[in-house]
C-alpha cells in the first residue's frame, strides 16, 4: 500500500498556492501570533485599565470605555452561538430529508403526503414481520 501511495504521490506534484507561498507552519505561527497578541491586548483592556488612573497615558492605546470590551465580548459570543445552533439545525432538517420525514407532520395523524408510514415502517433495513 505505501508503494501505490508513492507512486501516485510521484505522479501528482502537489501545486503551489496562487496566492502565498508559505507553508503550514508559517502559517499556523502568524496565526498563534494574531491569537495571542489580540487576546493580551483584550485582557489589558478589561484587567487593567480599571486599576489605571484617568491621567495615566496607557489609557490612550484602549480607544473606548472598558464597559465596550464586555459589550462587545458577549456580542461575539451571541453570533456564536446563533450560529452554531443554526449549522445544528441545518444539519438536522438534512438529516431527516435524507431519511424521508417531513418537517411538519400536521394534526399528528400522518404525514403531509397522506400516507401513515411511520419511519420504522419505510426503513429498507428493517426486515418485514409475518
Amino acid at each position: 500500500m505505501p508503494l501505490c501511495w508513492q507512486l501516485d504521490r510521484d505522479r501528482h506534484e502537489p501545486q503551489p498556492s496562487r496566492f502565498f507561498h508559505l507553508d503550514d507552519h508559517t502559517l499556523g505561527a502568524i496565526g498563534l501570533v494574531c491569537t495571542i497578541s489580540s487576546f493580551g491586548y483584550y485582557t489589558c483592556w478589561t484587567l487593567l485599565t480599571p486599576f489605571l488612573p484617568d491621567s495615566s497615558p496607557l489609557l490612550a492605546l484602549f480607544p473606548l470605555p472598558r464597559e465596550w470590551a464586555i459589550r462587545i465580548a458577549a456580542f461575539v459570543i451571541l453570533v456564536g452561538l446563533c450560529f452554531v445552533g443554526m449549522l445544528t439545525g441545518f444539519v438536522l432538517i438534512e438529516t431527516a430529508h435524507k431519511n424521508g420525514a417531513t418537517l411538519f407532520s400536521g394534526s399528528g395523524r400522518g404525514r403531509r403526503d397522506g400516507s401513515t408510514d411511520s419511519m420504522a415502517q419505510k426503513d429498507p433495513r428493517r426486515k418485514k414481520q409475518r
